[in-house]
């Protein structure tokens, strides 16, 4: 016999996507926060806020993309073996 949970409960990966949003969330806002003077000096050089606002967004659709695919190459190899 196994150790450890036999059934895992429904809302167990939700926690997880939870926890990773809320992370992926704080990481955005003290990046944003972090850089709020060179966005100004962008601004002042003649960049649009659409050109700002771009650079975030792919930032943080590259590193969703990215961890996604890390996430499910890694879970789909790894998780069967462990339950």
């Amino acid at each position: 016999m196994q150790p450890g949970p036999t059934h895992w409960p429904p809302s167990f990966p939700y926690f997880f996507l939870l926890v990773a949003l809320l992370v992926c969330l704080t990481t955005m806002t003290r990046m944003v926060e972090e850089q709020r003077g060179q966005m100004g000096t962008l601004k002042a050089m003649g960049y649009s806020s659409k050109d700002i606002v771009s650079k975030y967004f792919t930032y943080s659709t590259l590193a969703g993309v990215i961890g996604s695919v890390i996430g499910v190459v890694l879970g789909t190899s790894s998780c069967p073996k462990l339950l």
